[in-house]
């Protein structure tokens, strides 16, 4: 008799656990809207979303930002930040001539200047003496 009840009970488990497999799989991420990226043309403003296998795809045809404005077909589209506190969608400080701040709610801000380059100077690398 307990041994029926153990049978009947692994059964249980068994196909509560196939039931759950079968009906919470692998969620489809390169289609899922939940995870597109926003977009934003440094040319004309335009901004749009990007499934990730859009994503992937207009990488794969240039490599690395930017990529092709859908609007004014210029390559000039980077992926966009939005502001944690205001929402604003900006641009990051790879983008040449953007602040990497949000525009809104940090107007002047902006990212320190990089150091110049003495001329004839050597860089040489700092051996580890451990």
């Amino acid at each position: 008799m307990q041994r029926n009840r153990l049978i009947a009970l692994v059964i249980l488990i068994a196909a509560t656990a196939a039931v759950w497999i079968a009906t919470h799989g692998e969620v489809d991420q390169a289609n899922d809207p939940a995870f597109s990226t926003h977009w934003k043309c440094s040319k004309c403003d335009h901004t749009f979303e990007l499934l990730p296998n859009e994503r992937a795809e207009a990488l794969k045809l240039k490599g690395s930002p930017p990529i092709l404005c859908p609007a004014c077909a210029g390559q000039f589209a980077y992926q966009v930040s939005g502001c944690p506190t205001c929402g604003t969608l900006y641009f990051g400080a790879e983008v040449p001539g953007a602040s990497g701040f949000c525009p809104v709610c940090h107007p002047k801000k902006r990212q320190p200047d990089p150091e110049p380059e003495v001329p004839g100077e050597i860089r040489r690398p700092v051996a580890n003496r451990n």
